[in-house]
């Protein structure tokens, strides 16, 4: 047998129960896909052949095993879509987050084959539907219900309510005798099926059912005739209705089910065959009638065949196997699809009606042998002028091309090709001759032209349009140039495609570009206000904050250019910077005050003598300080002595905030830090001053302390401590004893450095020390309330019970003081000495005990009557066991009829106690052969059996496993046994399991196989693989996994690549023998590429036929192109074009032909263009700037530009040929000022006639007359075309000089003019107008002035003043105060007054406010609101004390100053701080400091004490105090003290001494030594001034020492005269 023949049969044995059906009329040649194995699982249907079809995804419509017609794809498997209800998607917005709302791009899902993640179908979620379809369509899209559109029209489906027809095949078997195919069992088979269908599927209306036939089934084996066998049958159904197409497959699908009772059975004909002795084998269905005229031959007549295998089988016989072979002229060829068309169908070859052939086409018929009848013809197309019409210069310049229609045109048509909208004209025409050739074209075509000129009137600032811009063709230009005055690019018209002008660009008048230089020390220009100014326009900058002047003014001149005039200056620094902390007084470098300094300059300040550190800089920057440097006060880097401070905690050397304490290591100079006293000392501690020589002064004092008190303590049982302990020293001690109640040696406190130590010793409650006594009968052991009977306390007593087996109260003892005991206690006691014992006398211990008081009784117990029987007792209990006493007991056996040993009764404490056991005879728990006693039980289900009991008669059930069946049982004896019976034996399959496709059939030896049997089937020579089977409780399953029984060879892979084929479908992998795998030719070529699967290779098919596509005709042509070269006509594929532009443009243009059709591939803008001119128009006179429309400018375009504020006219510029040309008809020129400017006053004449009708931004000079002084005049002719005139012309420019009359005060205002005469508004302070002080100018100079300034004396000057005050605003307010004093002619005391000058002292006033007293000295606030005065001691006619007024004066009151030393003050002298808040007091032994709390209340406290008289000055804030000793003549001890300054810079807080040098060398006897009369200190505390004289002429000479670094160090200046009085700064 061949090869070929040996499949055809395997194929015709495997098919016998549905073979191919016949092509209903209407319906598609192939069956549903419902008969596809294995069917699509819940959610899923099988798609229809004219959906699947239209995919291009792979799936392919063929056979099954089964001969019916199903969707398959290249894993050959069935492909499904959504149900109605399921979806592979949801619509945006509308579901779940988790569900995907895009489509699939997977139309199916392929069961058991290779499906993409997402190519699933789910069912849709809650409030959503879908009407179901193809995975990536509409259809499979969850939708709202509330919102579900109407589903997408399904292409291959008839619509509702149509007719339907579905035809049914049933084989079964049944008895001859039975006589299945009678006409009772036909008709009563088919109402049941129809029943059967009208219940299951709802949508079927008006359903009938018929049987076409009903007959036996014949059955053959390989190489014999078909044998009938007349115990096998077939029916076959017809089923008419109205429905859907669906609820074909529907129908379809559900009796093609494999298992019948899940299939065909469900409709209820499997019940009516059965009542015939029959039974069902299998089923199938299809959409159209079964077409064989004889059923197909069974391979066994015995074995069910198998359910359809998941592996698509060869084609059936009586099939054209491959497509025709007969030449097919004029038609593409044979379709692919041929392949496979069953005997009596046919497939068509179409003409190539593309090509212009015609005809019936090919039909080729498939006969009998599988061979071709092939019919009909295709004629070529006529003759036609296949190629367009070449083009000639003219017409591809001037016209819009050939018209497509010109390719292929019949012989005798007329070609045309109009003319472009630039051109007017017929157009061109040329005709297809009789030769399919092209004749000369004819016609022709013009350039549109615009008439006239651009306009009728030149453009203003142009110098017109030429006379050759009149009729010019389209896109031809002319230029307006612009006028001198003006500037810009000029203007350009261009003639448009409309035949009209479009005039573009601009002439401007000329401005002033950009903005003027930088000025210095100005803000920048105000480009906004500067730009486009015209000549004579200007814009302004002022100063910037850190300079000063006037600014700036920047004027547009002639030229273009800015001319600037004015000036900024950086600012200086007027005043000196605020003082720095610990710093001195800042000087400049040369000495002098740190005032109006100019930017950049550097003043300095150098440290206090206190103080150390970098010395201050400040650098004046703008108008305002920087400061560097750092002063630090000086501190003490050591701790003081420890010796200093006996008993003291010690001097700390950390800081603690938290407890307040401050380590002495870094104080400054004069300040403080404190060891307390240790806490067993008492005093006040010591304090420690730090010295500037970095060494301590200490005082104070501490004591360790003694205990003043009686111990503090309330110690348990104690008597109180002894009187006598009060004041005891420390180390001594006191005691006391213990109550009467207690006993124990008492207490001890030892007093430690003032606190009484912790007390020792004790006192305890008296207790019983031993047991009470043990009584008769009682329990062991005793109850106490401390659980130990050696603790009990007096009064408190124990218990216990009676004994186990004895009743009464039982026994209490009470622990009394009737009598004293201790351990080993005999003989007589005697509460002072103890005890005698042999005459020897032991001493009474501290510590003794109590004695026991017992009282109580115990008798034993009975207890009654019998004890109770117990169970499976012999009998009841002997008579003499009744009534037994606590102990006894008695003995009870147990019955015959049970075990165990025997009870036993006990009388305990009053009741019986019955111990023992008696039971009856058991069972054991389990059986012996249950797990863990033994063997188990073959087959037994379970370990444990299912017992209900375990008494004799008692039985369990042990079950088998699934496998086996059967049931062991086990049943209790009379002997306690278990005795077994049952069994369990492994269950078997019936006969032989169902054979699988291809086998060759089961051994026997399989048949009745038990249960974990293997059964194993060859395959066929010509199949690969093997089938096996399990036997598994009872049932054959076949183990063989999907795919691995019997299959055809694969050609693995894809095909090798073709050309000009696109990529092969990847469902081509792995595809069977005789697949045809196609591709479709790349977008660049046509035709169809095939590959054939032979025996396990790919093979290219001499039909595959790719080639490459052409263009036709020429490209479109661009604009200003010359044409596109003849050699581009119908070019291939890939082919590129070039076509040159015209000589006066630029770029070129560029064609491919892609896929048949020409594309331009120049990009957007880079085809042939004008020549355009990069940038804007180059600058021009007087014109504002050109528009930044003209950048980029093609050939031919004007710009204008309008000229400047300050000009008229127009500027213009023409593109032409790339540049920029400036027309001649650009016209800007500068405006007019008209006439001449106004004479000014003082003007030496009139105006230049020069001067007249000049343009905008020019200017003239005029000089002052001859008798006048000034600057001239300026006048600018502005961009207004007004004149603007600045200057001045005047006699004097300023008052007189000072020189001209000393001390005259001058204020002449405008008084300056030539002749004018000014008078002195009057003289300084001290001096007096004498006659009215004038001066003439005469010819810019101050003539000889008239009256004079002289000085005058001082009104009112006091005799003696031994206070002095300045007021530091205005130096003009002084104020002394006047002691009292003794009119000698009068005889009687006169009391000192405050005499005040407001004029620096020239004359003096005596305020009425001023109060009467004896005045030591005077002090003011800053600017005089607030005056103090300072009385003396109170004497014959004064008040010591304090005057203040807070009114500059006006009224006075008095503040009485404390006296802090024992003996009363006499008052010295008074200093206050600018603000007049803080004064300080010196006196004859302190200075006091008072400040103002508020409204003139002052407080006052003590900065400074010594031993000698005091003076004090403070500097303008108040923390610098100066202090100096008064002359003490009456203590020579204290000569030294006159050469002492004191010195506090922190406000009085801390002071250090200082001696000037020239002071500590005096060598003046003490007697004629000088002593500090008064200081002085400046404002910030740097400068001081000390006074040093005797008053007396006889004595000493005074000096005055000043020091500029506040204290520090000081310089002598000796003053030729004693020296008394005051002194101020």
């Amino acid at each position: 047998m061949k090869p070929l023949q040996f499949v055809l049969l395997t194929i015709a044995t495997a098919v016998h129960c549905c073979p191919r059906a016949r092509a209903s009329e209407g319906a598609p040649a192939a069956a549903t896909a419902a008969a596809t194995a294995p069917p699509c699982p819940t959610g899923y249907r099988a798609e229809s052949k004219g959906e699947a079809s239209a995919d291009s995804n792979g799936i392919g419509w063929t056979r099954d095993q089964a001969g019916l017609a199903g969707l398959v794809v290249a894993s050959r498997t069935s492909a499904c879509k959504c149900a109605p209800g399921w979806g592979s998607h949801v619509l945006a917005g509308t579901g779940p987050l988790q569900l995907p709302t895009a489509a699939p791009s997977c139309p199916f899902f392929i069961v058991n084959g290779a499906n993409a993640a997402n190519c699933r179908c789910f069912r849709c979620p809650a409030g959503h539907t879908s009407f179901g379809g193809l995975l990536n369509s509409a259809g499979a899209a969850c939708r709202k219900t509330s919102s579900t559109p109407r589903p997408p029209p399904a292409p291959a489906r008839t619509a509702d309510g149509t007719a339907q027809t579905a035809y049914i095949r049933v084989n079964f078997t049944a008895p001859a005798a039975s006589a299945p195919c009678s006409h009772a069992l036909k008709a009563r088979l088919a109402k049941t099926l129809r029943a059967g269908l009208t219940s299951r599927h709802k949508n079927t209306r008006n359903a009938a059912v018929t049987v076409q036939r009903c007959t036996a089934y014949p059955t053959a084996r390989r190489g014999a005739a078909p044998a009938q066998k007349a115990d096998k049958y077939l029916i076959d159904f017809k089923v008419d209705f109205e429905g859907r197409r669906y609820d074909i497959f529907a129908i379809t699908g559900t009796s093609a089910n494999p298992d019948t009772q899940q299939g065909i059975c469900t409709y209820g004909i499997c019940t009516d065959i059965e009542g015939a002795a029959g039974a069902v084998t299998e089923a199938c269905a299809a959409d159209a009638a079964f077409d064989d005229p004889l059923p197909p031959p069974s391979p066994s007549p015995t074995v069910r065949s198998p359910s359809p295998s998941p592996s698509p089988s060869p084609p059936p016989p009586g099939t054209c196997l491959s497509a025709p072979t007969a030449s097919t002229p004029n038609s593409p060829g044979w379709p692919a699809t041929c392949a496979g068309t069953a005997v009596g169908n046919s497939c068509k070859a179409p003409c190539d009606t593309a090509a212009g052939a015609t005809g019936t086409s090919y039909t080729a018929s498939c006969i009998a042998g599988g061979k071709w009848n092939v019919t009909g013809n295709c004629t070529a197309a006529p003759k036609t002028c296949s190629k367009a019409p070449d083009a000639t210069t003219d017409i591809t310049n001037q016209t819009s091309g050939w018209a497509a229609s010109c390719v292929g045109a019949a012989i005798g048509t007329t070609c045309q090709a109009p003319c472009t909208s630039s051109f007017t004209g017929s157009g061109y025409q040329v005709n297809c001759t009789a030769a399919g050739t092209w004749g000369a074209p004819t016609g022709n075509c013009a350039l549109k032209t615009c008439s006239g000129a651009p306009s009728a009137t030149a453009p203003s600032n142009s110098t017109g349009w030429p006379a050759r811009c009149t009729n010019l063709t389209i896109g031809a230009t002319c230029t307006a140039n612009c006028t001198a005055e003006a500037t810009g690019p000029g203007l350009i018209a261009t003639c448009s495609d409309a035949e009209i002008w479009t005039v573009t660009g601009n002439c401007t008048a000329k401005v002033c570009t950009g903005t003027p230089p930088a000025a210095s020390n100005a803000t920048a220009w105000n480009t906004t206000a500067c730009a486009g100014k015209l000549m004579g326009g200007d814009c302004s900058a002022a100063c910037l904050p850190t300079a000063t002047g006037a600014g700036y003014v920047a004027t547009c001149t002639r030229d273009g250019t800015w001319n600037v005039t004015g000036s900024c200056a950086v600012k200086s620094c007027e005043t000196a910077p605020a003082a720095s902390a610990h710093g001195g007084s800042w000087l400049a470098a040369n000495g002098s005050a740190c005032s109006n300094v100019s930017s950049g300059g550097v003043c300095r300040s150098n440290c206090t003598f206190i103080s150390t550190g970098t010395p201050y800089t400040v650098t004046c920057t703008a108008g305002n300080w920087t400061v560097t440097g750092n002063c630090t006060l000086k501190t003490c880097t050591n701790l003081p002595a420890t010796v200093l401070a006996p008993n003291s905690a010690g001097w700390p050397s950390t800081t603690n905030s938290t407890a307040n304490i401050t380590s002495c290591i870094g104080t400054a100079i004069n300040g403080t830090c404190r060891a307390p006293c240790a806490s067993n000392a008492t005093g006040i501690g010591y304090i420690a001053t730090c010295n500037d020589t970095n060494t301590w002064q200490v005082t104070g004092s501490c004591a360790i302390r003694n205990c003043t008190m009686q111990p503090p303590f309330n110690l348990t049982l104690m008597v109180e401590w002894s009187a006598n302990c009060s004041n005891t020293i420390n180390g001594g001690n006191c005691n006391a004893s213990c109550l009467t109640t207690a006993t124990g040696p008492g207490y001890t406190s030892i007093c430690r450095e003032g606190t009484w130590l912790n007390a020792t010793g004790s006192c305890v409650a008296k207790t019983c020390f031993q047991n009470p006594p043990d009584q008769s009968n009682q329990a062991a052991g005793w109850s106490c309330p401390s659980n130990s009977t050696s603790s009990t306390l007096l009064d408190q007593s124990c218990s216990t019970s009676c004994a186990s087996n004895f009743s009464g109260p039982g026994y209490q003892a009470f622990c009394t003081n009737d009598a004293d005991f201790w351990p080993g206690m005999n003989g007589t006691v005697n509460a002072t000495t103890g005890q005698v014992i042999n005459g020897i006398v032991v001493p009474r211990p501290s510590v003794v005990f109590g004695s026991w008081r017992v009282t109580g009784s115990c008798q034993l117990r009975v207890c009654p009557g019998l004890p109770g029987v117990p169970p499976y007792a012999a009998s009841d209990w002997n008579a003499s066991c009744a009534n037994l006493t606590a102990g006894s007991n008695c003995t009870l056996a147990c019955a015959a009829n049970s075990t165990g040993g025997s009870y036993t009764a006990l009388c305990l404490n009053g009741n019986w106690t019955v111990t023992g056991e008696c039971s009856l005879n058991q069972c054991p728990a389990q059986p012996l052969t249950a797990a863990g006693y033994g063997t188990p039980l073959p087959y037994s289900a379970q370990q444990s059996w299912n017992c209900s009991a375990t008494t004799p008669g008692s039985s369990c059930s042990l079950p088998c496993t699934n496998n086996a069946t059967g049931m062991y049982y086990a049943t209790c004896t009379n002997n306690s046994n278990w005795t077994i019976s049952g069994g369990c034996s492994l269950k078997t399959c019936l006969g032989l399991p169902p054979l699988g496709a291809f086998a060759e059939g089961w051994p026997a030896s399989c048949a009745n196989a038990t249960h974990g049997s293997l059964c194993n089937a060859t395959c066929w020579g010509n199949s690969t693989g093997a089938w096996q089977a399990l036997c598994n409780s009872g049932n054959w399953t076949i183990t063989t996994p999907p795919g691995s029984g019997r299959r055809l060879k694969t050609c693995p892979g894809l095909p090798p690549a073709e050309d000009l084929a696109l990529n092969w479908s990847a469902t081509c992998t792995n595809a069977v023998h005789g697949t045809v795998c196609e591709s479709n030719c790349t977008a660049n070529a046509t035709g169809l590429a095939r590959a054939l699967c032979s025996n396990g290779s790919w093979v290219i098919s001499q039909e595959s036929t790719c080639t490459l596509t052409t263009c036709p005709g020429l490209p479109p042509l661009g604009a200003f192109a010359e044409g596109w070269p003849a050699s581009c006509a119908n070019a291939t594929h890939g082919s590129l074009c070039n076509a040159t532009c015209w000589g006066n443009s630029t770029g070129a243009w560029q064609a491919l032909c892609n896929s048949g059709n020409w594309t331009i591939t120049t990009p957007p803008g880079s085809g042939c263009r004008l020549k355009t001119c990069p940038v804007s128009p180059p600058a021009h006179y007087l014109t504002l700037g050109w528009n930044t429309s003209c950048t980029n400018a093609v050939h031919g375009t004007v710009c204008e530009s309008n000229c400047t504020a300050n000009a008229t006219g127009l500027a213009r510029a023409l593109c032409s040929n790339g540049s920029w040309v400036i027309s001649q008809e650009s016209t800007c020129a500068l405006r007019v000022c008209p006439g001449l400017p106004a004479v000014p006053p003082n003007a030496a004449s009139n105006w230049n006639a020069s001067c007249a009708n000049l343009t905008v931004g020019s200017q003239c000079r005029l000089a002052c007359a001859a008798n006048t002084t000034g600057i001239g005049y300026m006048a600018f002719c502005r961009s207004s075309t007004n004149w603007t005139v600045t200057g001045e012309c005047s006699c004097c420019i300023a008052d007189p000089p000072a020189a001209l009359v000393l001390y005259a005060a001058w204020d002449c205002g405008d008084n300056t003019a030539n002749g004018r005469e000014c008078t002195a508004a009057g003289c300084t302070p001290g001096y007096a107008v004498v006659g009215p002080i004038t001066a003439t100018c005469q010819d810019g100079v101050w003539g000889s002035p008239t009256g004079s300034c002289s000085a005058v004396s001082a009104v009112g000057s006091p005799y003696t003043a031994p206070g002095l005050s300045m007021d530091l605003a205005s130096g003009q307010l002084l104020m002394i105060g006047l002691p009292e004093w003794y009119d000698v002619i009068a005889d009687n005391w006169f009391a000192g007054s405050v005499s005040v000058s407001a004029d620096a002292g020239y004359t003096w006033t005596i305020p009425a406010s001023s109060p009467a007293n004896r005045w030591e000295a005077v002090t003011m606030s800053c600017c005089g609101t607030r005056q103090f005065a300072l009385s003396g001691l109170v004497s014959g006619y004064a008040q010591g004390g304090l005057w203040v007024s807070l009114d500059a004066g006006v009224t006075w009151s008095r503040i009485v100053i404390p006296s802090v030393a024992a003996m009363a003050d006499v008052h010295q002298s008074v200093s206050a701080n600018d603000a007049g808040t803080r004064v300080a007091v010196g006196t004859t032994q302190q200075v006091l400091l008072g400040e103002d709390s508020g409204a003139g209340q002052f407080r006052w406290r003590q900065i400074l004490v010594t031993d000698a008289s005091m003076s004090a000055a403070m500097n303008g804030v108040g923390d610098v105090v100066v202090a100096w000793v008064d002359d003490r003549s009456d203590r020579p001890d204290l000569v030294d003290l006159r050469k002492v300054l004191y010195i506090s810079v922190d406000g009085g807080s801390n002071w250090v001494q200082r001696t000037p040098a020239a002071a500590a060398s005096s060598s003046e006897s003490l007697w004629v030594q000088p002593q500090w009369r008064q200081v002085a200190v400046s404002a910030d505390g740097f400068r001081m001034a000390a006074l040093r004289g005797s008053g007396e002429p006889y004595l000493a000479q005074g000096s005055i020492y000043i020091s500029s670094n506040a204290g520090r160090d000081w310089v002598r200046y000796d003053l030729g005269s004693p020296l008394g009085g005051c002194l101020t700064m």
